[in-house]
């Protein structure tokens, strides 16, 4: 009976691991970034190589973030510009981006899940409205 018990509960604990996982599964377009939050032992932090397409399971406490690594177009909106000649203008910029793979941990780590918004938008707003007020 002792023996059955012990069967029963060692099984109710692998179930209970192995139901707990969490499953990363980007498409082919994307990759993962794992990051790490252990409750007890080890350290947490950022995975330095990326999941590309497939099942991955990981412990329960590991988040994950997506990114796209095929070329992106980013349309920014500029309304009522005003150029040397006092005129306002209305026009649209857009840029194609894409991240590099496999470089997706750094790009996480340096400039977090909004890394255009963060890095690049400001910038890129910037060099289009120093243009447009030359013309």
């Amino acid at each position: 009976m002792k023996k059955i018990i012990g069967l029963l509960s060692l099984f109710t604990l692998m179930v209970f691991i192995f139901s707990s996982c969490t499953i990363v599964d980007p498409n082919g377009d994307e990759e993962a970034v794992l990051v790490m939050k252990p409750l007890i032992f080890g350290h947490g932090g950022v995975e330095k190589t990326p999941v590309n397409c497939g099942l991955t399971f990981c412990a329960p406490t590991t988040s994950s973030i997506i990114f796209k690594i095929t070329p992106i177009t980013i349309t920014e909106e500029f309304d009522n510009m005003v150029t040397k000649d006092n005129t306002p203008v209305t026009f649209s910029a857009y840029m194609k981006v894409q991240i590099i793979s496999g470089e997706t941990p750094k790009l996480y780590e340096k400039f977090g899940i909004n890394w255009y918004d963060n890095s690049i938008k400001p910038k890129f707003r910037a060099m289009v409205r120093d243009k447009s007020c030359e013309c």
